[in-house]
């Protein structure tokens, strides 16, 4: 389970509105949220919050409160 939520952080720090991979990121990031929800984990906070301002299309603000 750590290992997901480390790779979904990673993936976090790599996301960039105007790349190209933008959407490849995002999507990752959601099936990794759907993974630990399927096993009945605890989303944290942080990731939801990314998972919510991508779908909002609020991208601007996004580095600003991920943990290193």
């Amino acid at each position: 389970m750590e290992d997901i939520l480390k790779a979904a952080r990673d993936l976090m720090g790599r996301y960039d509105p105007s790349g190209a991979d933008a959407g490849q990121v995002a999507a990752a990031v959601s099936k990794q949220i759907a993974w630990l929800r399927a096993r009945g984990a605890q989303v944290p906070q942080d990731i939801l919050d990314f998972e919510a301002r991508i779908e909002a299309g609020d991208e601007g603000d996004l580095f600003d409160n991920i943990p290193v």
